[in-house]
């Protein structure tokens, strides 16, 4: 135990948090934590990748370094072949592309003086030639691939004293460029129900301040060195707490003060011992009552303008504005028309052979009910440079796929104004899209030997042009815990949290520091603080809306553990799925493969569900595991329920800081999710085993279509009554023709 514990904090100090000496700290971080980066290819004469670096404002970087490999074409020329690296335009190093030895290893320096608050453009250039004499600019031969996925960024810097004023808050201290990762002490009097939900109020707000940059929360009873403190409580718990009796509450009160060293500290600084003096922030939010702690806790999470300029200010009210469903962050409300400058996409020109593609971000409702027969319509204003040849073309993909395509093929240029491209709904994903802008400019003149001029290869799309998404119903099959790590579906329905319960199963300090990660986990995801969320500490039995339960699973009760897909308890059961391959020629019975045909199953599906074995055994989950589970809800039809538990507390409070990892959120789906965090790995096995509910808002006149959408069988009663119907009606028309015939 002693070993693996001791792995596990040189992995954390090493590789993945600050690692402090006496004059300076230093983090060593993968670039693809920083930026979203993977294998990167160069090709062409000439191109480029850029990469914006984080620096936090709260940092003086006093320098830096970049590893990262390559591997260039065995076909360049090395006297003018060249992989060059900028920070902000400016060369740091250029290596040499040798045919010779075309894999390598570069360490690049990043000075300090270079490396600005904010985010810095870290730019690989390549200028790449296969032959001395005329050559084809975009030639096979001409390629650099960088692999960024595995290279790291170091940088050594000094932290600047914290402001005393409030209005550090949103910019300097919750910033989403500190890496790798935020870290907060929350401080409250007790464990109690109104102390767990003033913090669930603080830590949606500083998460929503950091934005896409998890945080970790920790929650004591007191001060925790080192790292930024939020205490909260009366006026008696913060003057214990501080031991300053000249604190004047009359109300809703906020302060920023400074956490001090403690003078019994070692030399130098580790991950357990303080900052230096005044880097470290103290907020104080306080009141002589629940309400007037609220409206102060209400006030931190809102606060995201650099003001008021003072240490501390009295609250007399906020006014939140109105909120409705599916209000979240980016996500749009289907039947309206959005310029595609309000999506995040600017006017963007392509040049060049090789422009970078850009991509405009559509993100939609988790529980958007896409139809067969409709479309998205894309109205762009664009125009192009003259003189490119006929078979320039601008290609449009959604999600990877090739959806639409534009020529450019007017040699004089061209101006289009609400040029429509119609792309069917269907294409599209639930959640985040992206629709990719592909340029391919080919110059009109392109003979051996000719001077070929690029400033005429161009193409702008304006930022005026928009986007509309027809309007449709909210109706989705559950469970669906990949939804949760989507845009926190379907908790935050309602961005602010007000139909969903936070059920906290005890009390103790890692359980609720679980649950704050949670929900700090939620804010990032629906981009809205959770002012309304409903913290609970007693059995959430007479909740009709959705719940998130978290605590170790000795402390969950019996209804909870019962209804989950899998059951722990004294003896727990077990699922093992066992796949094997159903043939069509007989080995299924033929009335068994209508039956599931019918019921909407394929075959591979019917031996995922059918062959499960279900196992009662002793054991459950281990040290260093834990497990997510949805379903629905037991007090109410339609709702979920997810379920977070662990072992022990302290698993618990793992598996949340696990949780905010992308890697781990990238592995979840179903309604059952592992996750072995054992050694500083990250282990995640998903499984689909219980019932499926159906959950939404759907109009009334949508609500049989989606009847017979989502289920086979009631188009199949449809079917033998309109076949009956048919029958019938033919039968009458003959009769009645056939007594007339008789009759005359």
């Amino acid at each position: 135990m002693r070993v693996i514990k001791f792995v596990q904090y040189f992995l954390f100090t090493t590789l993945l948090y600050p690692v402090f000496g006496a004059g300076a700290a230093a983090v060593k971080i993968p670039l693809h934590e920083v930026a979203p980066v993977g294998i990167t290819n160069l090709k062409c004469s000439e191109a480029e990748f850029n990469i914006k670096l984080p620096i936090p404002e709260r940092w003086r970087i006093k320098s830096g370094f970049i590893d990262f490999s390559y591997v260039n074409s065995s076909a360049l020329l090395p006297q003018n072949s060249r992989l060059v690296l900028k920070l902000n335009g400016y060369p740091l190093a250029q290596i040499e592309l040798n045919p010779l030895a075309p894999e390598g290893k570069a360490r690049v320096r990043l000075p300090g003086e270079l490396l600005d608050s904010g985010y810095n453009d870290l730019t690989f250039y390549v200028s790449q030639h296969y032959t001395m004499d005329c050559e084809v600019p975009c030639a096979p031969e001409l390629w650099t691939t960088l692999s960024l996925d595995k290279a790291f960024i170091e940088l050594e810097y000094d932290m600047k004293p914290v402001p005393l004023k409030l209005s550090s808050i949103p910019g300097f201290l919750f910033d989403p460029k500190i890496l790798p990762y935020g870290k907060i002490n929350i401080v409250t009097e007790d464990g109690s129900q109104e102390s767990i939900s003033l913090a669930s109020i603080v830590a949606s707000g500083i998460a929503l301040r950091f934005d896409y940059r998890q945080v970790d929360f920790n929650f004591s009873k007191n001060i925790m060195p080192g790292v930024d403190n939020i205490v909260i409580g009366r006026k008696e718990f913060v003057e214990s707490i501080l031991g300053d009796s000249d604190i004047s509450i009359d109300g809703p009160y906020l302060q920023i003060a400074h956490v001090l060293a403690s003078q019994d500290a070692p030399t130098g600084r580790t991950l357990d011992n303080p900052a230096p003096n005044g880097t470290a922030a103290l907020i104080i939010v306080s009141g002589n009552n629940f309400e007037e702690m609220k409206l102060a806790a209400t006030s931190l999470a809102v606060l995201s303008f650099p003001f008021p300029d003072a240490d501390r200010v009295d609250i007399t009210q906020v006014i939140l504005p109105e909120v409705t469903p599916y209000s979240g962050k980016s996500i749009l409300d289907p039947g309206e028309t959005y310029a595609f400058s309000d999506m995040g996409f600017s006017s963007a020109t392509f040049t060049g052979f090789t422009p970078e593609p850009k991509n405009l971000p559509v993100r939609l409702p988790a529980d958007l009910l896409l139809e067969q027969n409709q479309y998205a319509d894309l109205y762009l204003h664009l125009a192009y440079g003259a003189g490119m040849r006929s078979d320039s073309v601008l290609n449009i993909r959604l999600n990877n796929q090739l959806a639409a395509a534009i020529p450019l093929n007017n040699p004089n240029g061209a101006v289009f104004s609400d040029y429509k491209i119609s792309i069917p709904i269907y294409l599209f994903n639930n959640g985040d899209n992206a629709i990719r802008f592909e340029p391919v400019l080919t110059p009109s003149v392109s003979g051996r030997c000719e001077l070929i001029r690029v400033e005429n290869l161009f193409l702008t799309i304006f930022g005026d042009s928009t986007f509309r998404f027809p309007s449709l119903s909210h109706w989705i099959g559950l469970p669906k815990i990949e939804l949760f790590f989507q845009d926190g579906f379907p908790f935050t329905r309602w961005p602010d949290g007000r139909e969903t319960a936070l059920y906290v199963a005890s009390a103790d300090d890692d359980t609720v520091g679980s649950a704050l990660n949670l929900i700090g986990i939620m804010t990032q995801k629906i981009g809205y603080p959770q002012l309304r969320l409903n913290v609970v500490i007693d059995n959430p039995r007479d909740w009709k809306g959705e719940i998130i339960a978290v605590g170790d699973i000795g402390n969950m009760p019996e209804d909870i553990k019962d209804r989950a897909p899998l059951k722990y308890g004294s003896m727990v059961t077990a699922p093992y799925p066992l796949v094997k391959s159903m043939s069509l020629d007989g080995s299924v019975p033929a009335w068994k493969r209508i039956r599931n045909y019918i019921s909407g199953n394929s075959e591979q599906k019917l031996a995922l569900a059918d062959e499960t074995v279900y196992m009662e055994q002793t054991g459950g989950l281990g040290e260093g595991q834990g497990s997510v589970m949805e379903f629905q809800s037991p007090y109410q039809s339609g709702r979920s329920l997810l379920l977070v538990t662990a072992a022990t507390p302290n698993d618990l409070l793992a598996l949340s800081r696990a949780l905010g990892k992308t890697s781990v959120q990238g592995g979840a789906n179903g309604d059952l999710v592992l996750v072995d965090f054992k050694d500083g790995e990250y282990n995640v096995m998903s499984q689909t085993l219980g019932n499926s509910y159906y959950a939404g808002n759907q109009k009334s006149g949508d609500k049989l279509k989606s009847l017979f959408n989502s289920s086979r069988s009631a188009y199949f009663v449809l079917l033998v009554l309109a076949f009956v119907a048919l029958t019938f009606s033919i039968y009458y028309v003959l009769r009645r023709n056939r007594s007339g015939r008789v009759g005359s």
